[in-house]
């Protein structure tokens, strides 16, 4: 999924870091602390997914697999005409 947003967040501390998938699906972050960590995907016309809680180490490379299902496409039309006077 290209153009994904990928918000990362360290559960101790609230730190958000965010990233955007390129044209393979991968994305990188850097300057990661050791901890506890919950990532969550949005995708234009996919649901928003929050993903299992897992953890970094000092040195580690990760790749995490998430399944997004297509999301709700709602659409609204107002028709409006001007009022016929007599």
């Amino acid at each position: 999924m290209a153009n994904g947003k990928l918000t990362l967040t360290e559960i101790e501390t609230k730190v958000k870091a965010e990233s955007v998938t390129d044209t393979l699906g991968n994305a990188l972050f850097f300057q990661l602390k050791p901890g506890q960590y919950e990532l969550e995907v949005e995708a234009p016309a996919s649901a928003r997914r929050k993903s299992a809680t897992f953890a970094f180490s000092v040195g580690q490379a990760r790749a995490v697999d998430v399944t997004l299902q297509v999301g709700q496409v709602t659409e609204a039309v107002t028709v409006s005409a001007p009022r016929r006077r007599c």
